[in-house]
């Protein structure tokens, strides 16, 4: 075998693909053709013999190369799987989830709604981190690399709120000298987290409800619409069902977003995550204030312990804040500010609506009359009402008289 066919073996064997192999015979004076997928080479310069020896050599070096490629490919595939179970199972330091309650929301319910687009509406007290689980959810989701943003419905501008949330067109109210995108157009691909819903006006909740339903987004001063893809999680701290009752919410607005409701207990009802945030906040105080995590003694423990924290975990970060500045670095003992327990309110229990109260009040009143409305021992006189006015409004609230009779029974 001469130099010239060793250079050409040579040649071939550097192919790493099939047409790359063929451009290689080609400049090599070689005629190559390839009926169903089988190589058939002739040449005036080099014997069959060495064209086999170079095919031969050439095609399992393809081979072996496309073998490493594919398990190449697999691995990664392999690695960004464990990478999304990871995510789902290990937490990050700043999330505490010791308590049945957040463990079931962090390991149970984020990771099922996470593989899906579903509206979330997630419900709880002030303070008790909404927008921390709106978050993680967004961080578990496929739409964790575009943005995240998020919005207090409540600190919108009454007059701003569609445009801010909708975007304008440049003229389209006095002061809109450039067209501006929305939050909507800007969170295009992620995920939109619209804190304190139930603060959004009746008009505004029309658009939002237009953009749930068809994904599609009006500009103010616009006359076309924008298509958008994005995720949206809601959070509010109201009853929202005894809002629509007043008809400040939308019902069909609220079955739109209750898709995958969420409800996240207030720190009092979780007594075992309070030890754990305790070490979490102070561990990131510490490091923004670049000082030694203080010491937290069994004597403060049991006062933090025996607070109601009505503010939740914002109000145990505020007192902690304040509690570090009070701390010296010397003493490395956490000093609690005196009467924090008494600054905040006692947590509210829940009052029943206008329309509940008089519901119970109608409904007793008709099972004590045995169903009578009329005469001195009806039910209208037992309320000080008229029987029309008392019919009006058992007809409002959706009762009648054997209904009210059975509620005794």
């Amino acid at each position: 075998m001469s130099v010239d066919d060793l250079s050409f073996i040579a040649a071939c064997a550097r192919a790493r693909t099939h047409s790359g192999l063929e451009a290689i015979l080609r400049d090599h004076g070689v005629r190559v053709r390839r009926p169903h997928g089988e190589w058939r080479c002739r040449s005036s310069k080099y014997s069959a013999r060495v064209i086999d020896a170079a095919l031969a050599i050439a095609l399992e070096h393809i081979e072996v190369l496309s073998r490493v490629a594919d398990l190449n490919r697999r691995s990664t595939k392999d690695s960004e799987v464990l990478r999304d179970e990871l995510r789902r199972v290990v937490l990050p330091a700043s999330i505490v989830a010791n308590s049945r309650a957040m463990r079931r929301i962090f390991h149970e319910l984020l990771p099922a709604v996470a593989r899906t687009d579903t509206t979330v509406l997630i419900r709880g007290e002030t303070g008790t981190g909404k927008e921390v689980i709106a978050r993680h959810l967004h961080a578990l989701s496929a739409r964790s690399h575009r943005p995240f943003l998020a919005v207090n419905c409540g600190a919108l501008p009454q007059t701003l709120i569609e445009s801010a949330l909708f975007g304008h067109e440049r003229g389209a109210f006095t002061g809109a000298e450039r067209t501006q995108p929305g939050l909507f157009e800007r969170a295009d691909g992620g995920t939109l987290f619209l804190d304190e819903i139930g603060e959004l006006p009746l008009h505004a909740q029309v658009k939002l409800l237009r953009v749930l339903q068809d994904g599609e987004v009006e500009r103010v001063g616009a006359s076309e619409r924008r298509r958008v893809d994005v995720r949206v999680v809601a959070a509010t701290h109201r009853p929202l069902e005894s809002m629509i009752e007043r008809e400040k919410f939308r019902a069909d607005l609220f079955y739109r977003l209750n898709v995958f409701p969420i409800d996240v207990p207030p720190l009092r009802e979780r007594p075992e995550d309070l030890q754990p945030l305790v070490a979490a906040i102070l561990q990131r105080l510490a490091a923004r204030q670049r000082r030694l995590v203080p010491r937290v003694t069994a004597v403060a423990l049991r006062r933090l312990e025996r607070h109601t924290w009505p503010g939740n975990v914002r109000e145990l970060e505020n007192v902690l804040e304040r509690a570090m500045l009070l701390s010296s670095d010397a003493d490395a003992v956490l000093v609690l500010p005196d009467g924090f327990e008494r600054e905040a309110p006692a947590p509210t229990r829940k009052v029943a609506t206008f329309a509940d109260a008089s519901r119970a009040a109608i409904r007793a009143a008709l099972a004590a009359s045995g169903g009578r409305i009329y005469g001195a021992n009806g039910a209208a006189r037992a309320l000080g009402l008229e029987p029309s006015t008392l019919q009006s409004k058992m007809l409002k609230l959706g009762i009648t008289r054997r209904s009210g009779m059975m509620r005794r029974r």
